[in-house]
């Protein structure tokens, strides 16, 4: 269990450019059917497909909780306390 007793599910994906965009897209497949069929969940994905990416995985995964570059990963235990309270 995560943060505020939520399952956490963080994704950083090893390749920046190609084959990690379309990782994401794979990984996030289950977790919004999971999300969707009710489980208490927090999406987040993390490096540089966030960074690149971000504003377009928000408007295609709208269930995604969280996109973070990864100058904010000192951050995170603070970040995921923010979704947790409502920010995405």
């Amino acid at each position: 269990m995560g943060v505020g007793g939520r399952a956490q599910h963080l994704f950083h994906p090893g390749e920046c450019r190609g084959q990690g965009v379309n990782e994401v897209y794979s990984y996030l497949g289950p977790l919004v059917k999971r999300k969707n069929a009710g489980e208490d969940m927090a999406i987040v994905i993390a490096g540089c497909v966030a960074q690149q990416e971000g504003e377009e995985l928000l408007r295609r995964v709208p269930e995604i909780d969280m996109v973070m570059g990864p100058q904010y990963a000192n951050r995170l235990g603070d970040l995921l306390e923010g979704v947790f309270n409502g920010n995405q």
